[in-house]
């Protein structure tokens, strides 16, 4: 235990390393006979990943190195298909998907190779989706899991932020189906207190209304909340997951994502309370 903070616990101070540690990122290979693309090269593929793992590393407070250091990422792409757009269009979500996998293993620490193996699927985009978008967007979420892994594996990430962030979360769900029952209920009281009695069918259709407004409700309320999360926990590896499929590469750039979709939401409730 620290002498200078006795309230530190031990992986608290395990977390805290006194300097940056090195990490080497080494290019990634592919394998020939699992590459189906058009649109982006075996190089392009290789680099797009290797810059975007540099980032989310250096993002960590690893200092990338090109010479031997004490972590090291290896990897390879197992499969590269960038699918077929035409299908994607026609039948969106059931064929034509563009697809990513890499494999691989993190190196260093006090601990053994850490293998690690991601993969991505791309089912649905605009008019079927742009081969090359969906591909680069696959390669933006695999790196942010393989840096994720090395955070682990090197103790740049604190291991109490993952349950700081679970405790968050289940605070902000007790809330937001508070706030949708709440709303759920003054939407059935709104159409339901009339002068005149209401015939079955319009009370089935308050029903609904109230059960899409307590939905909507809630849904908002998530959102909120995780957008105006404290920043480590929208950084934690707990919303790891949104953070790499929202399509966005910073935190502030996520808030705002959140923030405006709340709002459009939030056009719905407003709309059964102008009805």
């Amino acid at each position: 235990m620290s002498t200078d903070n006795p309230f530190q616990s031990p992986a608290q101070e395990e977390f805290t390393p006194s300097h940056a540690p090195k990490i080497q990122i080494m290019p990634f290979g592919i394998r020939k006979s699992a590459f189906k693309c058009t649109v982006l090269s075996p190089q392009e593929l290789a680099e797009n990943l290797r810059d975007e793992t540099i980032k989310y590393c250096q993002d960590l407070g690893f200092q990338v190195v090109e010479e031997d250091a004490e972590y090291r990422i290896e990897g390879e792409f197992v499969k590269v298909d960038e699918g077929n757009r035409i299908l994607r269009y026609l039948l969106s979500g059931l064929a034509g998907f563009s697809k990513l996998e890499v494999a691989g293993e993190i190196r260093g620490g006090e601990r053994e190779a850490r293998p690690f193996r991601f993969k991505q699927v791309k089912a649905i985009g605009a008019m079927g989706g742009d081969s090359k978008s969906l591909l680069k967007r696959s390669l933006y979420q695999i790196a942010l899991k393989i840096g994720s892994e090395a955070g682990s594996i090197g103790k740049r990430i604190d291991p109490a932020q993952a349950d700081r962030a679970v405790r968050y979360l289940g605070f902000l769900a007790l809330v937001a189906v508070l706030v949708a029952c709440l709303l759920g209920g003054i939407s059935y009281l709104y159409g339901t207190v009339v002068t005149e009695p209401l015939n079955d069918n319009q009370y089935t259709e308050q029903i609904i209304w109230s059960v899409i407004v307590g939905v909507v409700a809630f849904t908002v309320a998530i959102l909120s909340g995780i957008g105006l999360a404290p920043e480590d926990v929208l950084s934690s590896r707990t919303l790891l997951w949104l953070r790499s499929s929202s399509g966005v590469s910073t935190i502030f750039a996520l808030r705002i994502l959140l923030g405006a979709i709340g709002m459009a939401l939030t056009g719905i409730i407003l709309l059964r309370f102008t009805m």
